[in-house]
């Protein structure tokens, strides 16, 4: 299901959850009915190109689902829950319409600032003391490891011989 579907599908009195991977989101009017019956979440709000408007979301993790349908129906009484065909879970007619304060809410979310990598102004970093042979040797040693072609437990190996070679560095043993 597209984003524009999803959006589309909106109402002042519904909350409707999508499941996107590993976690469900809530937009615009969902996302407003989650924040105000269920629990308060970050909220992000981004400009969405194709649909030249701003769109506002929150998300959670799967593992949460059951205690939030859990919430909601214990806060909305014997509100009508239902997974959909798309994935999502539908919460339909809740409580009063909110409409001004979701237009209150919707327009106090900030969007993220999309920061441009030239305009990034890093300061100079300051020179690096000189280097003795233990450090030289572990550093050559992160550079040629080739941790693509390694497993997971491989490359927690080397980083925990690299902590000990460290270690013994900075108390002067090696």
């Amino acid at each position: 299901m597209l984003l524009r579907d999803k959006i589309d599908s909106e109402k002042p009195s519904s909350l409707n959850l999508y499941k996107e991977g590993m976690f469900w989101k809530a937009y615009n009017y969902s996302a407003y009915n989650f924040s105000r019956l269920v629990k308060v979440y970050v909220v992000k709000k981004k400009y969405v190109k194709e649909m030249k408007s701003e769109v506002v979301s929150v998300g959670f993790p799967d593992k949460m689902l059951k205690e939030f349908v859990f919430r909601m129906q214990e806060l909305c009484g014997n509100l009508d829950v239902s997974e959909t065909e798309v994935g999502g879970v539908l919460a339909d007619e809740l409580p009063a319409d909110y409409e001004q304060g979701y237009l209150d809410w919707f327009s106090a979310c900030k969007c993220a600032e999309v920061v441009r990598q030239d305009t990034i102004h890093l300061p100079t970093p300051l020179p690096s003391p000189p280097l003795g042979d233990g450090a030289k040797e572990i550093l050559k040693s992160l550079r040629d490891f080739p941790i693509l072609q390694k497993s997971p437990l491989d490359v927690q190996m080397f980083l925990i011989d690299l902590q000990e070679r460290l270690k013994k560095l900075d108390n002067g043993t090696l």
